[in-house]
């Protein structure tokens, strides 16, 4: 779903989307330091999306000294600091790995990233190879969604290779999805493929304020 050029993210507003995602975290974390959990954390499971069309792709090279800050196909969009990906073969990777320290890579490493509408006019993006982040560097994916703008229940699930799509802001807050103009975006801390799905709690819920 193409964006007016002047809804485009750039370098210059994604630092002050990025500062406002990692305030409202912290203050989720603030109220969660003084107030002991009263339940089990949330899950959420998402039926895989049906890929309806293909609508762009592209072939990245990821350079560690500098980062990478590219289109990805149908205007959607990634974020990838300097030094925020974790060595190829030797940092795990899979659900219990996400926050576990890694050395960053050195290497050059080139990246494929598909982006599709599923059947609800939703876009779904993907990427190859699996990679996972630097636990303490932000990657930022944004996803160009005119319907998701008009809908606040609308946020980026993760869905792995096989099995169920996850709404992982039921249990990282620091992956919940924001809603900015044109579109959707949200911190990842992993490579495989994230879709636009609708039915989350607002912000304040998700948040607890």
């Amino acid at each position: 779903m193409p964006l007016n050029e002047g809804l485009k993210p750039t370098t210059r507003n994604l630092r002050s989307l990025l500062a406002f995602a990692a305030l409202a975290v912290l203050a989720s974390a603030c109220r969660d330091s003084s107030v002991a959990p009263s339940s089990p954390a949330r899950t959420a499971t998402v039926n895989r999306p049906v890929l309806d069309k293909l609508i762009g792709s592209a072939t990245l090279t990821y350079t560690p000294g500098d980062g990478l800050y590219a289109n990805v196909g149908g205007q959607n969009t990634i974020y990838i600091p300097a030094n925020a990906i974790c060595a190829q073969g030797v940092s795990g990777y899979g659900p219990g790995t996400w926050d576990d320290s890694c050395t960053p890579s050195t290497k050059a490493i080139a990246i494929t990233a598909k982006s599709w509408l599923d059947d609800k006019g939703h876009p779904y993006v993907e990427f190859h190879p699996a990679l996972r982040f630097v636990p303490n560097k932000w990657v930022v994916l944004y996803i160009a969604d005119n319907k998701a703008v008009l809908d606040g229940t609308a946020r980026i699930i993760y869905c792995p290779d096989a099995g169920s799509c996850v709404d992982e802001a039921t249990t990282d807050p620091s992956l919940f999805t924001f809603h900015w103009a044109g579109g959707v975006y949200r911190r990842i801390k992993h490579f495989s493929g994230y879709n636009v799905a609708a039915g989350a709690e607002d912000i304040e819920s998700a948040f607890g304020w």
